[in-house]
C-alpha cells in the first residue's frame, strides 16, 4: 500500500488512528494501527464501509468480524502466493530430480558392484568366499539405505506439493470469492461468462444473464446502518446460492448488484428464475437476531438479457443492464427483459410518428 500523505496529515491521521484503538482497546500492535491508519486516511473504500458499519455502535463492536476484516485487508497478495507457490513447486522438483539422479548413478554403482562380485566368486579360492560375501552384504546394505533415504525424499517432496497445491487452491478461491456474500466475485464472474459464452457458442445452446438489484439499497443503510445493509446482501446471496443449481453462476457484481449466468437456458426460462427468486426474496422479513426488531422486506429488480450471435461480454451485460434500468424505472420489484426494452422503443416511436 502506498501512502501520500504530507507530513502534517500523516501525524494527524496517525493521532486519530492509535485514538480509535484506545477507544476499541486494541492492542498497539502495526498491524492494527495499518488498519486504522488507511480508514481515517480513506485509502480504501471497502474497507472504510466495513468499518464504518462496525462503529456505528462502538458497544456492538465485533472483535471476531474485526478480524476478518483486518485479515482481508491485510492478506498477502494472491498473486503472490500463487508466484511463490509455482516457485516452491520448481525448488522442490529440482531437488527430487537432483535425488533421483544420484540415486540412478548409486544403482549404476551398485549394478557394477555386483557384476564385480559375479566375477570375483568365480574364480575365488575357498577362504576368500566368506570376505566376498561380506562385502556383497555390505554393499546391499548401503544400497537399501540409499534407496530408503530417496524414498524418504521423494515423500517429503509429495507432501510439500500437495501442501502447496492446497495453498494454492485456496489462495486462487479467496480472490474470486466475495468476502461478505461468500458468491463469486466480479472477477470470478468475468471469468465465468467468458468461459460460458465460449460453451454456448460451442454447444449451440443458450445463455440468459440475469443482473439484479436490491431496490432502496441506501435506505436500508441510512435508515438502519451498514450493518444491517450488509445483512440484506447476506440475504441476496443465500437465496441465490440455494436456489441456483448445476452450472448456473451467482455473483456478486458489485455494491449491491447480483448477477447470475444461466447456461443452457433461454430468455422464457430465464425471467421464470429470476420471478423465483424475486419472489422468494420478498417474501422474507428481515429482523434482528438479537432485538427481534423488523427492518421490513427487501426486493430487487432484475434485467434479463439472451445471448446473441454477435453479443460480447460487454454487449450482453449492457442489455441486462438496461432491462434492470427499466425494471427499476417501471416501479421496482419486477423483472424485465430486452424484449421489453425493445417494445418501449418501438412504442416510443410509434409516438413520435403519430
Amino acid at each position: 500500500m502506498s501512502y501520500k500523505e504530507s507530513y502534517g496529515r500523516a501525524a494527524t491521521i496517525a493521532k486519530e488512528a492509535l485514538e480509535q484503538m484506545d477507544r476499541l482497546q486494541l492492542a498497539s500492535h502495526p498491524d492494527n494501527f495499518e488498519i486504522w491508519y488507511a480508514f481515517h486516511a480513506g485509502i480504501d473504500a471497502e474497507l472504510s464501509r466495513q468499518l464504518s458499519g462496525m462503529l456505528e455502535s462502538v458497544e456492538e463492536f465485533d472483535p471476531h468480524s474485526y478480524q476478518d476484516i483486518k485479515q482481508s485487508y491485510l492478506g498477502e497478495d494472491t498473486n503472490q502466493i500463487l508466484k511463490s507457490a509455482g516457485e516452491s513447486v520448481e525448488d522442490i522438483i529440482g531437488k527430487a530430480a537432483a535425488s533421483i539422479g544420484v540415486a540412478s548413478d548409486n544403482a549404476k554403482d551398485y549394478g557394477t558392484k555386483l557384476q564385480g562380485f559375479s566375477g570375483d566368486l568365480s574364480s575365488a579360492a575357498p577362504e576368500q568366499i566368506q570376505a566376498l560375501v561380506k562385502k556383497a552384504l555390505m554393499d546391499a546394505k548401503e544400497a537399501i539405505t540409499k534407496n530408503a533415504a530417496l524414498e524418504q525424499e521423494l515423500n517429503e517432496a509429495s507432501d510439500s506439493i500437495t501442501e502447496l497445491q492446497t495453498s494454492r487452491d485456496d489462495a486462487r478461491r479467496a480472490s474470486e470469492t466475495d468476502g461478505l456474500t461468500n458468491l463469486p466475485n466480479r472477477r470470478a464472474f468475468d471469468l465465468g461468462l467468458e468461459a460460458e459464452i465460449a460453451r454456448a457458442r460451442e454447444d449451440r445452446t443458450a445463455l440468459t444473464l440475469l443482473i439484479t438489484d436490491v431496490d432502496h439499497f441506501k435506505r436500508f443503510n441510512d435508515t438502519y446502518g451498514h450493518r444491517v445493509g450488509d445483512e440484506v446482501l447476506k440475504l441476496v446471496g443465500r437465496v441465490m446460492k440455494s436456489m441456483l443449481k448445476g452450472r448456473d453462476i451467482p455473483a456478486r457484481y458489485g455494491g449491491e448488484e447480483f448477477c447470475i449466468i444461466l447456461p443452457t437456458t433461454d430468455l422464457k426460462g430465464g425471467v421464470v428464475v429470476a420471478e423465483q427468486i424475486r419472489k422468494t426474496i420478498a417474501a422474507k422479513v428481515l429482523k434482528s437476531a438479537k432485538t427481534g426488531q423488523s427492518y421490513g422486506n427487501v426486493t430487487l429488480s432484475i434485467g434479463a438479457a439472451l445471448l446473441q450471435p454477435t453479443d460480447t461480454m460487454e454487449t450482453i451485460v449492457e442489455r441486462a443492464d438496461a432491462a434492470l434500468y427499466l425494471a427499476k424505472h417501471s416501479g421496482r420489484n419486477r423483472v424485465a427483459t430486452e424484449k421489453d426494452l425493445q417494445r418501449q422503443r418501438a412504442s416510443k416511436v410509434e409516438s413520435m410518428a403519430s
